[in-house]
């Protein structure tokens, strides 16, 4: 059967050659055929249904913890948000952690301060630079706070300094830092260090970034929430400093 095939193509060609009929036939045939093929492949491609559909992917169920069991396991957290969450006392020692872990001696100052002081010295290779830590949620930096800032570097002799912050700032703030060598260090910058410093697996960095405590500003001791039990703020929750009377600060919010 498969040896014929080569003698009945020869008959075919040569009766497509010497019969202007038959070719003008085999003509016609083909103008019809090609349309109908393509239009049949068009039709497969984008309106016939696939014949068959990917198995769903297994879900797997959370690791499960014994009772007591302290150890660290791994998860996904979406950082933007839990920087955002932090405490500000939390945050500054964050951000002392990341830049001693890329090499740079850190000196905490810590403790209330008035506006434009710093929080952080770092040194390496036998330069200082001071830092100051904004974790404000609600609005953006302003000049005043670049200003400030500058003040205290002019103060004390130094050439630049690095102010970080997760909010944005103001325009004529980011042209007085840009012109005075004052480096914004945002969001995304302290997203970077963190990858760099491996938080994921870095047990000091996760104590910082689930702690969930509240600190006084003036004195850095634990606040505590409590309800107003008389005045006009009666029944309303706010957040009192644990020391007081020793300390009189208070805070509606955080």
């Amino acid at each position: 059967m498969v040896e014929a095939v080569p003698q009945v193509a020869g008959v075919l060609c040569f009766a497509l050659y010497f019969v202007p009929a038959l070719r003008a036939a085999a003509a016609w045939t083909a103008c019809l055929a090609i349309p109908c093929l393509i239009s049949f492949l068009i039709y497969q491609i984008t309106v016939s249904p696939p014949q068959f559909r990917p198995a769903a992917p297994t879900q797997l169920a959370p690791p499960q913890v014994a009772s007591g069991d302290t150890s660290i396991i791994p998860r996904v957290q979406w950082l933007p948000e839990t920087l955002r969450r932090m405490d500000w006392f939390q945050f500054e020692k964050l951000v002392a952690v990341l830049y001693r872990t890329d090499g740079y001696s850190v000196t905490r100052l810590g403790g209330a301060r008035p506006d434009g002081a710093v929080e952080l010295v770092l040194e390496r290779d036998g330069v200082q630079t001071l830092v100051q830590c904004r974790h404000w949620k609600a609005r953006e930096l302003t000049e005043k706070e670049f200003r400030n800032f500058h003040r205290v570097l002019t103060d004390t002799a130094m050439a630049a300094g690095w102010l970080v912050t997760l909010r944005s700032c103001s325009k004529p703030a980011e042209q007085f830092a840009r012109r005075n060598n004052i480096a914004l260090v945002g969001e995304t910058g302290l997203i970077c260090l963190l990858k760099k410093a491996n938080w994921r697996t870095n047990p000091e960095i996760q104590a910082l970034l689930d702690d969930r405590r509240k600190f006084c500003p003036l004195c850095e001791s634990p606040m505590e929430q409590r309800t107003a039990t008389e005045g006009w703020r009666a029944g309303q929750t706010f957040w009192c400093c644990s020391t007081y009377p020793r300390c009189l600060h208070t805070q509606e919010e955080f």
